[in-house]
């Protein structure tokens, strides 16, 4: 809730209202993040996926190492694994307050 009028972006925020910033907005700062919808593993940390200051994920790291083991293994079975379609013909799901991701993601290996 703004505790005085502010303007953000050209939009006007009075007092007293509440303002929602939608979770997928977070890391899409292209001054921030050069291309920001790429996917980039070597990407320099500093982006907002597991919260920051008080509010980060206690289980950051347990997540991080989930995930690095999981696509590790995934591509030494499956070296080869690939889109069978352009990533721009995938059809995404939109949602207002949780993450967003592809229906389907038609693969081959």
């Amino acid at each position: 809730m703004a505790i005085e009028d502010a303007d953000i972006g050209g939009v006007p925020i009075r007092a007293g209202e509440y303002v929602l910033a939608p979770l997928r907005a977070g890391n899409h700062d292209a001054r921030r993040f050069p291309e920001p919808a790429l996917i980039d593993p070597a990407r320099a940390r500093g982006h907002l996926t597991f919260g920051h200051g008080p509010h980060r994920c206690l289980g950051a790291a347990l997540a991080r190492l989930q995930l690095q083991t999981g696509v590790t293994a995934l591509l030494a079975a499956a070296p080869r694994l690939r889109l069978t379609v352009p990533i721009e013909e995938l059809v995404w799901r939109r949602m207002f307050l949780t993450l967003q991701g592809p229906v389907a993601a038609p693969i081959d290996w």
